[in-house]
């Protein structure tokens, strides 16, 4: 497979890496009207991988980690999660095949979702009860084990109106694990954050990095995107413009990636 860099230039892969090819998208296609919001994105990312999705407002960041994980539908292209093809316009896919894709998926949200009526606990164990997933036992076991790893043990019976921001996201990423999923899709999880809450929560995140769990972050924050990704990919224009190392993207000469690092604070 062929790899845009942010200086146009192309490197290979080697063939054996296909094989833990978590996320593969190929000319993905999506428009709102007369607004092409992805117009023919393709890109794969691998297994351990963590990779920041960036670029300017309207771009169509967000509109890609929805139509992954089926929040929206495409209008043309290719998906498969692993070596399942969750979406194309030219083959007929099986809905049960489709649901058990997007059950390896979690995505976290910038206004974080959770159901207000619910304390933290049942927050995260609704969704694996209502699946059927694990008994009452086993998914309180899992929350707390989870709750401690984000740091908010003491939080369980809280409200999320009782929570400050940053811990309201962080419970909205423990309730992303609690699936066990092979993929975290965050859709600019800190933006609804001031600085220290946004530390809270990138602390979360660079721990899960370090884990090697397989991550898509659509991100402002370009120093902690520069620190944590493997990759980064650059979208103007509803199109891959660049997809690269960190070093190689904050290196480049490209102008529209330079006007853009330029604009937000690194």
């Amino acid at each position: 497979m062929r790899v845009l860099t942010a200086n146009g230039k192309t490197k290979e892969r080697q063939s054996a890496a296909l094989s833990n090819v978590m996320i593969q998208v190929r000319d993905l296609k999506k428009a709102f009207g007369d607004n092409k919001v992805l117009d023919g994105v393709s890109f794969d990312v691998f297994k351990g991988e963590t990779v920041s999705v960036i670029g300017p407002s309207g771009t169509g960041k967000s509109t890609l980690l929805r139509t992954i994980i089926g929040l929206e539908k495409a209008d043309a292209g290719e998906i498969r999660i692993g070596d399942e093809l969750i979406y194309s316009n030219q083959t007929e896919i099986r809905e049960k095949d489709v649901h058990s894709a997007y059950l390896k998926m979690g995505m976290v949200f910038q206004n974080f979702n959770l159901f207000p009526h619910m304390n933290v606990m049942k927050n995260l164990i609704s969704p694996v009860l209502n699946r059927k997933l694990m008994t009452r036992q086993q998914a309180e076991e899992k929350a707390c084990e989870l709750l401690a790893r984000v740091g908010l043990s003491e939080k369980k019976t809280a409200k999320p109106s009782e929570l400050s921001g940053g811990e309201k996201q962080r419970v909205a990423i423990a309730r992303a694990l609690m699936m066990n999923p092979d993929v975290i899709l965050f859709d600019e999880p800190t933006s609804s954050l001031d600085p220290e809450l946004t530390g809270e929560v990138l602390r979360v995140i660079r721990d899960l990095a370090e884990q090697k769990m397989t991550m898509m972050i659509v991100t402002h924050e370009m120093g902690f995107a520069r620190e944590v990704s493997d990759r980064m990919l650059f979208m103007a224009d509803g199109l891959v413009q660049a997809y690269t190392t960190p070093q190689e993207l904050f290196a480049s000469d490209n102008p529209r990636i330079q006007s853009f690092l330029g604009t937000i604070s690194q």
